[in-house]
C-alpha cells in the first residue's frame, strides 16, 4: 500500500565440541592437554547426534572431505566483510601440504568461506585441489577448524598476530614463558597471572584479556550456529549482526535470524525456532511472521500495509487461523520495539504497518514538499522566470513552434516553486525541458539536470546539451558511509532543480532528494505516469499527481510520431481505455 498521497492531502556462542540434541550448546574444552593437536574426526550415535574435534566451520555429522591441508595461517589476503569468502596464505605441516609441491613446507593458497581464520591461527582444511587460470594452484576448502597451536613458538605466533593488538613476538615469548603451553585458557580464566608478565601494563593486560574472551566466545558462538543448522557464511553473518552475545540473543528468541540478516529469511529462523522447541503459537513466532510478511510486501513495491492484509499475509505463513490470534497486539509489540511504525492518523481507523525507514521517508518527504509548495509567490516573493515574450523569443530560438498547452505548462511551471509536468510518449516534453532550461538561463538562473539512472541522465544531457546527472551523484553520494553529501543542512547550490524519469524514482531516494532542495531553490519534476513504477517501494509520481497538492501540467497532444505510425496514437488510445486503430485488412506496411 502506498500512503504519499495521504500524507500529502493532511500535510502531515580442551578444543572439542559436542552435539548431544538439536540446537544444544556445543562446548569447547579448554583443559585439553597442552600441545594435543587433536585430530579431526567425525563419529556417529544414537539419536543422530555427532562429535567431533576441532571447532570451526564443519557442521555435525558432516563427512569427511576428500582431501585436507594442515598448517598455520601467515596472511589473511582477503575476507569479505558480509559473505565471509576468504583468501589464506598457509604454511603447511610435513605431510599436509600440497602433494604435487617440489618443495616440503611450500606456503599455499587457501580459498572458501568462513567468518573463522586469523593470522598465526593453526588450522585443518577440508576440500579439494584445483588450479584457477589466473592464479594457478589453490585449495578450496569447504570445512575450516581451528586447532590448538602445536609447539611454543606456535602460540607465540599466535599471540603475536593480528588478533591481539599490541602484543608483539618478544612480548608473546614472555606471557607464554610465564603462563605456559596453556596461557590462552589462563588469559581467559585467570586474567590477574598476566600481572606477573614483564612489560604488560595495566591497560595491555586488560584489553589482551578482553581480547582472548572475545576470540573464544565467538569461537563457542560459532559452534552453537553451527549446530543449530547453519552453514559458515551464515553463521558469520549472523555473528556479526548480533555480536559476541548473539547465543544468548537467539536463545531468547531465534526469530531474530530473520531481521535484516542477508540471506536468512523467515523459513530459515522458523526452522531454527522448532529445533529449539519454540511452539507454533508462540509469540516471537508470530511477530517473526509480521515483520517477514512487511519486508516481503516492501520487496512488491509497497511502503506500508493495513492490519488485515498484513494480517492475512502473517497467517499464510505461519498456517494459523486468523481470527482467532491477536495480530494487532503482536504489531503494538513489535511497535514498542521500534521495529515497525504503526500509523493511526494517516488513515483514521486503518491502522498502517510500516518498516521504520520507510514512514520516516514518506512523512519527511511530504513535509519538504509541502514546505516548497509553500513558498510565496509574486511581490513578496520569487517571481516567474519567463513571460509569453520571452518564450517567443526562444521559440524563434530553437525554431520551434510550440501548441499553446505546450505554452501554458512552460509559462506555468517557470511561475511556481515546485511542479509536475507529465505525459505519455512523443508529447513533447523533452522540448519543454529544453525550453524551459533556456528560459531559466536567459533570467541568469542556476539550473541543474538530474534523473534517477545513469541512461537516463544521458538522454536527458543530448536532449538539453547540458550537463546531467544521477541523483546520487547530485546529492554527493558516499559509498563507504552509504550517505549523502547534500541534505536540508547542506543543500544543492541551484535556482532551477530539473529532475526527469520521476516515475522511476522511489520513496527513500525521492526523501533525499527533496530534503536536499531548500528555499529559494525551485523544482520541476518531469515524468510518464502510466510507465512502470519503480523497483523499489514507493509510487513518487502517481501520489503526487492524486495528492492534487502540486500544480501539474499533462501534455495530451502527440508530436512525435513517424508519417503513417499509429504506435504512440494508440498507446494514448489504450491508456484511455479505447480500443485501438488498425490498419485496414490486407495493409502490410503499418507498423502496428
Amino acid at each position: 500500500m502506498r500512503g504519499l498521497v495521504v500524507l500529502l492531502r493532511a500535510e502531515n556462542r580442551g578444543d572439542q565440541y559436542r552435539c548431544s540434541g538439536p540446537g544444544d550448546k556445543l562446548y569447547l574444552d579448554f583443559d585439553a592437554p597442552d600441545w594435543d593437536p587433536g585430530p579431526v574426526r567425525g563419529t556417529s550415535e544414537e539419536g543422530g547426534s555427532g562429535a567431533w574435534t576441532g571447532r570451526g566451520s564443519s557442521p555435525p555429522g558432516a563427512a569427511d572431505p576428500p582431501s585436507f591441508v594442515q598448517g598455520v595461517i601467515e596472511r589473511v589476503t582477503y575476507r569479505h566483510p558480509e559473505t565471509g569468502y576468504c583468501v589464506l596464505r598457509i604454511t603447511p605441516e610435513r605431510g599436509h601440504g600440497d602433494p604435487e609441491s617440489m618443495y616440503v613446507g611450500e606456503r599455499l593458497t587457501a580459498v572458501g568461506t568462513s567468518p573463522e581464520g586469523a593470522e598465526g591461527q593453526r588450522v585443518r582444511l577440508g576440500g579439494s585441489w584445483q588450479t584457477h587460470p589466473q592464479h594457478g594452484r589453490q585449495f578450496r576448502f569447504q570445512a575450516l577448524s581451528i586447532l590448538p597451536p602445536l609447539s611454543r613458538d606456535g602460540l607465540v605466533r599466535y599471540l603475536s598476530s593480528s588478533a591481539f593488538h599490541g602484543i608483539g613476538p618478544k612480548l608473546a615469548e614472555r606471557i607464554v614463558d610465564t603462563l605456559g603451553g596453556n596461557a590462552l585458557a589462563r588469559i581467559r580464566d585467570e586474567p590477574e597471572r598476566l600481572e606477573g608478565v614483564k612489560g604488560l601494563g595495566p591497560k595491555a593486560r586488560a584489553e589482551l584479556a578482553a581480547a582472548v574472551r572475545r576470540e573464544f566466545g565467538a569461537q563457542e558462538t560459532l559452534a552453537f550456529l553451527y549446530g543449530v543448522g547453519l552453514g559458515p557464511g551464515q553463521a558469520g553473518l549472523v555473528l556479526r549482526a548480533l555480536g559476541e552475545d548473539a547465543e544468548a540473543k537467539l536463545r531468547a528468541n531465534p526469530y531474530l535470524l530473520a531481521r535484516g540478516i542477508s540471506g536468512i529469511g523467515f523459513r530459515i529462523a522458523d526452522r531454527v525456532a522448532k529445533e529449539m522447541g519454540v511452539t507454533a503459537d508462540a509469540p516471537e513466532r508470530l511477530q517473526a511472521a509480521l515483520l517477514h510478511a512487511l519486508r516481503e510486501a516492501v520487496g512488491h513495491g509497497h511502503t506500508c500495509l493495513p492490519l488485515d492484509a498484513l494480517a492475512r499475509e502473517a497467517a499464510a505463513l505461519t498456517d494459523t487461523v486468523e481470527p482467532a490470534t491477536p495480530w494487532e497486539e503482536h504489531l503494538e509489540a513489535l511497535a514498542a520495539e521500534g521495529v515497525i511504525v504503526l500509523d493511526r492518523e494517516v488513515r483514521p481507523g486503518v491502522p498502517l504497518a510500516y518498516l521504520p525507514a520507510y514512514h520516516t521517508s514518506e512523512a519527511l518527504l511530504a513535509e519538504n514538499l509541502a514546505h516548497l509548495a509553500r513558498m510565496p509567490v509574486g511581490s513578496q516573493g520569487i517571481q516567474p522566470l519567463a513571460n509569453a515574450a520571452r518564450l517567443a523569443e526562444v521559440e524563434e530560438a530553437l525554431d520551434i513552434s510550440l501548441h499553446a498547452d505546450q505554452r501554458a505548462a512552460v509559462l506555468g511551471l517557470l511561475a511556481s516553486p515546485v511542479a509536475l509536468l507529465t505525459g505519455g510518449p512523443g508529447v513533447g516534453k523533452t522540448t519543454i525541458i529544453e525550453t524551459i532550461v533556456r528560459l531559466a538561463e536567459r533570467a541568469s538562473s542556476r539550473v541543474v539536470l538530474a534523473s534517477p539512472t545513469g541512461r537516463a541522465a544521458k538522454r536527458l544531457a543530448e536532449a538539453t546539451g547540458r550537463d546531467a546527472s544521477t541523483i546520487h551523484r547530485l546529492l554527493g553520494f558516499e559509498p563507504g558511509t552509504s550517505r549523502f553529501q547534500h541534505d536540508a543542512n547542506s543543500p544543492i547550490e541551484a535556482d532551477l532543480v530539473v529532475i526527469d524519469e520521476i516515475s522511476m524514482l522511489d520513496i527513500i531516494l525521492a526523501h533525499h532528494l527533496i530534503k536536499a532542495i531548500q528555499p529559494p531553490t525551485r523544482l520541476l519534476l518531469v515524468g510518464d505516469p502510466d510507465q512502470l513504477p519503480s523497483v523499489s517501494a514507493g509510487n513518487v509520481l502517481a501520489d503526487l499527481l492524486a495528492s492534487g497538492r502540486i500544480p501539474a501540467f499533462r501534455l495530451t497532444h502527440i508530436y512525435r510520431q513517424g508519417e503513417g505510425s499509429r504506435i504512440v496514437a494508440n498507446a494514448h488510445r489504450i491508456l484511455a481505455g479505447e480500443l485501438p486503430e488498425l490498419p485496414p485488412r490486407g495493409d502490410t506496411s503499418s507498423d502496428f
